[in-house]
């Protein structure tokens, strides 16, 4: 009996023992763990920079394309013995004010006129070339209204094919002009230094007609009309074109 006791005691502190050892394995082994190594948990606490979503850098966004031109009418659009006709004349004035700003670019003088009040009025943007733009507007809130223009070069390009620097006959063999070899010159009533010659139709305000002008004998510009609108080439002593006026009527 006494030998079975001493057995079991001997067997029991050789699991105690076992146990010991395998418990300062295991501490050995958590003491030279990653956690606890200084050589790689500090670099285990280096972490990479973020940048929140609202502060990530953004390619800068690309200029905003300018607006493009109305569509012109080609120069074949119109046949030469077809009368002008203000459908001609519709795409220029289609031009916006944002448009002319652009490729014009700022006026040289800027003339404004008031009809009822600040806000009410008209203005004018005048180029040193001699380009002039008209504009109606009623409300400092809106871009104005193109009502009349100067052009003295192509960007925006003139009815018929016509362009700056034609002569007198280029211009006038674009439009009909049934009544120039039988038409003399007729004196102004106002302004003895004027004169004109009938292209075709008659002189009458609001009917279809087309004319020469002559000042001082010198042929200075040829005028069409319909509807009340006006397209008007404006000719150099040279009898070159210098200049071509659009107008349509006020609201």
């Amino acid at each position: 009996m006494q030998r079975l006791i001493a057995i079991f005691i001997l067997c029991a502190c050789l699991l105690g023992l076992a146990g010991c050892r395998r418990s300062g394995g295991d501490g050995n082994s958590a003491s030279s763990s990653p956690t606890d190594d200084p050589s790689t948990s500090s670099s285990a606490s280096l972490s990479v920079p973020t940048v929140p979503p609202d502060s990530q850098a953004t390619e800068p966004s690309a200029p905003d394309e300018p607006e493009p031109l109305p569509e012109f009418f080609s120069a074949d659009a119109y046949a030469p013995d077809q009368l002008y006709t203000a459908d001609e004349i519709v795409p220029f004035f289609a031009l916006t004010e944002e448009q002319v700003l652009s490729l014009w670019g700022e006026p040289d003088e800027i003339i404004r006129s008031d009809f009822y009040s600040s806000d009410n009025g008209s203005y004018e943007y005048h180029y040193q070339s001699g380009t002039v733009f008209c504009f109606e507007s009623y409300s400092s809130l809106s871009e104005g209204t193109l009502y009349a223009a100067t052009m003295t070069d192509d960007l925006a390009p003139a009815p018929r094919g016509v362009k700056i620097g034609d002569t007198v006959e280029t211009v006038r063999s674009r439009f009909p002009s049934p009544l120039w070899e039988q038409s003399q010159p007729i004196p102004d009533e106002d302004d003895a230094s004027l004169s004109y010659r009938m292209l075709y139709g008659e002189y009458v305000h609001m009917s279809d007609f087309g004319l020469a002008e002559y000042r001082n004998g010198a042929l200075v510009s040829l005028l069409y009309s319909n509807q009340g609108t006006a397209l008007k080439f404006c000719f150099s002593p040279d009898e070159t074109l210098a200049s071509v006026v659009y107008t349509i009527p006020l609201t």
